[in-house]
């Protein structure tokens, strides 16, 4: 099949040269060199590529007429890239679809990772957040068709889950930003793409794609109820009517997805009391260990709808919006031990192993007398009076619900005037989301008779390294006697996120002849609101139902879990409520847990409803302090504005191209949350502004038609994370001496800063491929962290001294310490990426089908993080920066067959861990492996349009394993299966 790039617009250039990622009609065609030009203008398109070119039409003398290219499938995708980036002036990378509906792999994220300096941190096995050159998700600003996006996750940066590869008609990732684009991504800027039909090739237009897929993880018949199977669906249209000025793109694409994972995890770990080992220090160990069998579903829908009116050459109008809904449902099942922390005190440890000065195996031993534990009469059942309240190894049989759902959409309208040599453009554009996740957990203990703390417990543990573990049993398995076991805790902690972001922005451009070709002016003002709201209630814990008891005694308050009952009996559920699983695979042997449903749990309360998405208002009368200093509003209102002149010239013979230009931001943000006083909520609002120059040069040489070099300079920021930015704190005042101290957010956070400079070589061979090798550099002025710093409360409006009462002839003191990110140390980052790839059309049929794309890349920094987490105090390095990444894919097309074997492998890296409280461990050297292939019926075939496909993700069920500092100090490892595919995709333009 031969495609022809008949546009004689060579709208194709344009869209693939866009400013600001949205395409525009073609105008001024620069003059880089002929050769190139005529090159980039038949090859430049978002589908399958095979054309006969010309010369870019502004030279009268000549017509470059280039060979015949016939590409399809995987190679095509891979030509467009390379394409896209030999045209730009920019240091970025490309990822093309062959046409809408047709990317390359399952999940847009796993695409954007096979690029150089690029790579992904796995989420429930699926690649989800990216990393740039050494920085993590939150340094990366995202755009859709060249506007900033919210998040779900309540933080800046998005989940690319949310948006279906199905409807991704390609992606850019900027590693060097113009003066002209949205400043925020410090790490780099990935700029998703819609289509729009009348800025494509006009033999793609009025196309249809459908494609659906089954999907089955194999490791789902591990875990009790969990779903095995799934599929995707899409459906897209894109559209030129009425005389070609008039342009649709359509788009639905359905994921119903099995989500399971089989983990172990430990953490918190802390000193004991005891030296093992006998070399003088006391050993390390966890507070609890915990193995789970996880299941559950995704469900996302997907909605794309792009117009676009071009009445004449002198106007353009495109409207874009998407709008995505991600349901995901699902349980964690398991066993969990807390104590071991208490060896020395109330647990006995024997045949203990040591390594590292870490505790990491032995055999664990609280009885009656070493646990302190309560025991109970028939005669006042659960009576306080003789319990001591200690605990020490204590199991739990753990039920979890892992729902959450969230909403996005995305709106936009742009307008472009052309007028001689001035073209005007101007841009609305609105983004939203809504997410809402209960986190709700149910914690059983076992008991004798239903009075009476299990009061013996052995506990065996031995890891192995940073794989699963060899041994984790206990005597008392729950298995055993599932009857005898009662609710000993449950917590509710739901959290709603809101995100919201309106924008406007103008451009004017202004052609000319001479050194610079054009000259480019613009503004934007942004306004955007993004609140958090957590609830919670927390009754009982791990320690022991007889906790739970305590919170409703003869003379304390009414707990509004249960009826103010004297003497409050245990909750057991009813037998038809009850089951008992085992774990499998890795697992097995492990002991068993208890299967439950939250909400059969939850009706057991009177005071509470369990068939609503969170309980009643009475139920979080007491609300908990850490909760309320988590919720808040903040508000950001930001105004842009830039000059970049575009040139073109030559140095001696060699042609160089590029822009310069300055950008200025101004920056205002202020926050409304909580401060707690000793125990008393008070509003708080507060506030800052900042203002930045970040100029931005780009140049390209071209000495020769194969052959780039590429200088960049900048001066790039990013936004803090809008958790950090929150209003809320917590201080305390000791009343016996007026001391002061507190933690929270800090809104006085200025914003990540840093100095860029890129140096790159390309050569372009004539069959297609690419060889590069790039260096860079960044100087960060400063990277924001947790610290403690001395701060005046009063004069910083966290204290109001008319509202503390302290002790008779005790004096406030306003100065103490505060727990908050700040703007700490900077340093550098550092790298150099090697590239390339070669489709091997020398060799003989029929091997002249095979080709490689591959790229590795190194990274340091002289960037060093405190962290506790190990339970020492060390340093850790930039999350998400691995030293060593190495990027392969090998693949084949013969005919209508076409198959390919992806490898990545990744360092260990620091990775963002969100739970109530952020975690920072260390994530282990990881390799995965992915599989493809697929048959495309020909031309003559009565099947023509139709593709069959095969995939397998994670070939190799590569685990996820994670650890605080040293491997000794296990945090998670966890399995995510297999993820095989079988389906069809048809388009009416294959």
């Amino acid at each position: 099949m031969t495609e022809q790039a008949t546009d004689p617009a060579g709208r194709a250039e344009s869209a693939a040269n866009c400013d600001n990622d949205v395409a525009a009609p073609a105008r001024k065609t620069h003059k880089h060199s002929s050769l190139l030009a005529g090159a980039i203008a038949s090859a430049l398109a978002l589908g399958p590529v095979g054309a006969t070119a010309q010369g870019a039409g502004e030279e009268d003398d000549a017509a470059t007429v280039v060979e015949e290219i016939v590409v399809t499938g995987f190679r095509s995708s891979l030509l467009n890239a390379i394409n896209i980036k030999r045209s730009a002036d920019q240091v970025k990378e490309s990822l093309a679809a062959e046409d809408i509906g047709r990317l390359p792999d399952i999940s847009i994220a796993e695409s954007l990772a096979r690029l150089p300096g690029v790579t992904a941190q796995r989420t429930g096995g699926q690649a989800g957040a990216l990393n740039i050159r050494g920085l993590d998700q939150g340094l990366i600003l995202s755009t859709l068709n060249g506007r900033e996006q919210v998040a779900t996750s309540g933080g800046r940066a998005i989940d690319f889950s949310q948006y279906p590869s199905e409807l991704i008609a390609g992606a850019d990732i900027y590693k060097s930003p113009e003066a002209k684009q949205i400043e925020g991504g410090l790490a780099g800027t990935v700029a998703l793409k819609l289509a729009r039909p009348l800025d494509t090739r006009r033999d793609l237009a009025n196309t249809f794609t459908a494609n659906l897929r089954g999907a089955f993880n194999d490791r789902a018949g591990d875990s009790v109820d969990a779903d095995d199977g799934g599929y995707r669906a899409s459906l897209s249209y894109q559209g030129v009517l009425a005389d070609e000025t008039l342009g649709i793109t359509l788009g639905y694409a359905r994921l119903v997805q099995p989500n399971v994972e089989s983990r172990f995890g430990s953490d918190i770990f802390t000193q004991t009391g005891t030296d093992n080992d006998g070399n003088g220090v006391n050993d390390f160990i966890a507070f609890r260990y915990s193995a789970e069998e996880l299941g559950g579903e995704d469900v996302r829908d997907g909605f794309v709808l792009g117009l676009q009116w071009r009445p004449n050459d002198s106007f353009d109008l495109a409207f874009d919006s998407y709008y995505s809904d991600f349901e995901s449902t699902g349980f964690a099942r398991g066993i969990t031990i807390i104590g071991p922390q208490t060896v020395g005190g109330g647990t006995v440890l024997t045949d203990a192993v040591v390594q590292n000065d870490v505790i990491v195996g032995g055999t664990f031993t609280r009885t009656a007398a070493t646990a302190n534990s309560p025991i109970l009469d028939g005669s006042d059942p659960f009576s306080t009076d003789s319990c001591c309240g200690g605990f020490a190894i204590t199991p739990s049989s753990d039920t979890q619900t892992r729902d959450f759902d969230n909403q996005l959409l995305t709106l936009g309208l742009t307008g472009t005037v052309y007028a001689g040599p001035w073209t005007l453009r101007g841009d609305v554009s609105y983004s939203e989301s809504e997410a809402f996740a209960p986190d709700q957990r149910i914690v059983m203990h076992q008991v004798n008779n239903g009075f009476e703390l299990n009061p013996e417990v052995v506990f065996n543990y031995q890891q192995n390294g940073v794989d699963v573990p060899g041994t984790f049993t206990f005597g008392n398995d729950f298995g055993d006697n599932p009857s005898q076991a009662a609710i000993g805790g449950l917590q509710w902690f739901p959290t709603t996120n809101d995100d919201e972001l309106s924008a406007i922005a103008g451009d004017l451009s202004y052609e000319l002849d001479g050194l610079f070709t054009s000259i480019d002016f613009g503004a934007r003002f942004s306004d955007r609101e993004s609140s958090q709201f957590r609830e919670g209630v927390s009754l009982g814990n791990d320690g022991g139902f007889y906790q739970f008891a305590q919170n409703n005694d003869d003379e304390g308050p009414s707990n509004p879990f249960v009826n103010d009952i004297p003497g409050f009996s245990p909750v057991f559920l009813p037998a038809d409520q009850v089951s008992v699983g085992s774990f499998n695979g890795e697992f097995a042997g492990y002991p068993d847990y208890l299967v439950i449903d939250f909400d059969q749990a939850l009706n057991q309360f009177p005071n509470v409803s369990p068939n609503q998405n969170r309980p009643r208002d009475a139920f979080f009368g007491d609300n908990q302090d850490f909760l309320l200093v988590e919720s808040f509003t903040n508000t950001e209102q930001t105004i842009a504005a830039y000059v970049q002149g575009n040139f073109s010239t030559e140095l001696g013979r060699v042609p160089v191209r590029g822009n310069i230009g300055v950008r200025y931001v101004d920056t205002t943000q202020d926050s409304t949350g909580s401060t707690i006083l000793n125990g008393q909520v008070e509003p708080i609002f507060n506030e800052s502004d900042y203002q930045e120059v970040l100029p931005a040069l780009n140049v390209a040489f071209e000495f020769s038609d194969s052959d780039i070099v590429r200088f960049a300079a900048a001066r790039v920021l990013s936004r803090p994370d809008l958790l950090e930015l929150r209003a809320g704190n917590t201080v305390s005042v000791d009343t016996n001496t007026g001391e002061v101290t507190g933690n929270g957010g800090n809104t006085q956070l200025e914003p990540f800063l840093a100095d860029q400079f890129d140096l790159s070589y390309e050569h372009y061979s004539n069959s297609g491929g690419i060889y590069a090798i790039a260096v860079f550099y960044k100087d960060l002025d400063s990277y924001i962290l947790p610290q403690l710093r001395q701060i005046d409360f009063v004069a910083d409006g966290f204290l109001d001294p008319d509202n503390v009462t302290l002790n008779p002839g005790v004096t406030l003191d306003p100065v103490g310490d505060y727990t908050s990110p700040v703007n700490g140390s900077g340093g550098y980052v550092q790298g150099i990426e090697l590239a390339a790839t070669q489709s091997f059309t020398s060799l003989p049929y029929p091997f002249d089908g095979l080709g490689i794309t591959a790229n590795y890349s190194y990274t340091d920094s002289s960037v060093e993080l405190p962290s506790t987490e190990s339970g020492e105090a060390v340093n850790i390095t930039l999350p998400g920066l691995s030293e060593n990444v190495l990027n392969a894919t090998l693949f084949y097309e013969l005919g209508g067959f076409e198959t390919r074997v992806g490898y990545r492998y990744r360092d260990e890296f620091i990775t963002r861990q969100q739970g109530i409280g952020e975690q920072l461990p260390v994530s282990d050297t990881e390799q995965t492996i992915d599989f493809q292939a697929s048959y495309r019926f020909d031309d003559g075939s009565a099947l023509r349009g139709l593709q069959l496909l095969f995939q397998v993700n994670n070939l190799t069920d590569e685990p996820l394993a994670t650890f605080f500092s040293t491997p000794e100090r296990l945090a998670s490892i966890g399995y995510f299966g297999r993820q095989y595919f079988l389906g069809l995709s048809y388009g009416n333009n294959y």
